[in-house]
């Protein structure tokens, strides 16, 4: 992979990347020279997504009734994960569910990690480092137009989510 040469913006150990998110994430790697960070996610699964969302709930010890396979379970026309997983973003977290679901009237469309794969975050749990990691993201869609689609900042999950446009 053309990121396992990089010096500044490492990949961690078991991330799993598409070609399109190997390929951006070596291209901006110099960006990262002074503020070195570590790709913390690439391609997900549905179950990933919802071993998430679970992982999360317990963290906020709300009840879990379900586990990471039953991301197409439904129950009276509702995904039976959909209550945690709203419960999680009235308490702040942003996680896009492994499924297109709704949440206060507004359709919250399934995760862009999961297939094809076109998102990844970059880690930064401190504030500091937020404003650090948004000012060169916003440095490198300026310098690098088509690369970088869009960014979402998540404190509660300590990452910066970036979708790719490649």
């Amino acid at each position: 992979m053309l990121s396992d040469k990089n010096q500044y913006l490492k990949v961690r150990k078991g991330v799993l990347l598409t070609d399109k998110l190997d390929f951006v994430i070596s291209k901006i790697d110099e960006y990262f020279k002074d503020y070195p960070r570590e790709v913390v996610s690439g391609l997900r699964t549905k179950e990933n997504q919802l071993r998430i969302i679970i992982n999360y709930a317990n963290t906020e010890h709300l009840p879990v009734m379900f586990c990471q396979h039953d991301f197409d379970l439904k129950q009276d026309g509702i995904y039976i994960w959909e209550c945690t997983w709203q419960k999680l973003l009235d308490k702040g977290y942003k996680i896009n569910p492994p499924n297109t679901a709704v949440y206060n009237s507004r359709t919250i469309y399934m995760s862009t990690h999961i297939v094809p794969g076109n998102a990844f975050d970059i880690g930064s749990p401190a504030q500091l480092e937020r404003d650090n990691i948004a000012g060169i993201i916003n440095f490198v869609m300026a310098k690098e137009p088509g690369l970088i689609q869009s960014f979402t900042e998540e404190p509660k999950n300590g990452c910066f989510h970036i979708n790719i446009k490649v």
